[in-house]
């Protein structure tokens, strides 16, 4: 009741001075993620999927990182199995990086006026081609540098039985 009241209070205040809300309603998120697969191929070959990072901000975004994996560590590539439980393990390139090895270095940056294309082996995530059980698969990516969080849709799969 008190929470519902000072919500009402703001908003009155807001319209009766003229002041409007800093973040538009429509306003786009300061980075985007996409995925796509490469129609022509099979979806565990490798570079079959495409993750597109969108800078909506006006300025260049440099990234940082002590990690070797550049750019794909702050990606998480997340793969579901028939079941809806998660196969993939979390901010796999950061995970298997060698330890942090300081000082940061520049490992990438994301242009506001040109999307940044990476191609990813999605085999290399959900593991062992040849050890999926058949069914159908679900995939999205998920950027995370600093306070920059993007996440794309799903996108689906099917791994046949008699795969090899």
């Amino acid at each position: 009741m008190i929470v519902a009241g000072l919500t009402a209070a703001i908003v009155s205040i807001a319209a009766a001075t003229g002041i409007t809300s800093p973040v538009p309603k429509d306003a786009k998120p300061p980075v985007a993620c996409t995925v796509a697969f490469d129609p022509k191929r099979d979806p565990l070959e490798r570079d079959s999927l495409s993750v597109t990072l969108i800078n909506n901000t006006p300025d260049a975004i440099e990234f940082f990182s002590t990690l070797p994996a550049g750019i794909l560590g702050f990606l998480d590539v997340n793969v579901e199995g028939p079941d809806g439980k998660r196969v993939s393990p979390e901010f796999y390139d950061a995970m298997i990086s060698s330890p942090f090895a300081p000082p940061a270095r520049l490992v990438g940056e994301l242009d506001p006026t040109k999307p940044l294309k990476i191609s990813l082996w999605l085999a290399r995530y959900a593991g062992k081609p040849e050890e999926l059980t058949p069914g159908k698969y679900r995939a999205r990516v998920k950027f995370s540098y600093s306070d920059r969080v993007a996440m794309s849709d799903w996108v689906t799969f099917e791994v046949p039985s008699g795969r090899k």
